[in-house]
């Protein structure tokens, strides 16, 4: 899955305020919509978080740090 520019400059201060904060632990959570099948959206939103955990660690996060959820959106009518 592919972060946008957007996305990386939020990616790069979410970086920045955890190596201020060393030791706190983040969940980041992979969504998509409810368009095609269930198992392809899971799929899809666990690239996307662990897009997100890897980009994160090029910047210094341990990837311990950074704890991965997966939801697509019919996952969230059932939460």
């Amino acid at each position: 899955a592919s972060i946008t520019p957007a996305g990386l400059a939020i990616l790069d201060e979410m970086a920045a305020a955890m190596l201020r904060l060393r030791g706190r632990k983040v969940e980041v959570i992979g969504h998509t919509d409810d368009t095609g099948l269930r198992a392809s959206n899971v799929a899809l939103s666990q690239a996307r978080a662990e897009a997100v955990r890897t980009y994160l660690a090029s910047k210094g996060i341990m990837a311990e740090s950074v704890r991965l959820d997966y939801l697509a959106k019919t996952d969230m009518v059932n939460r």
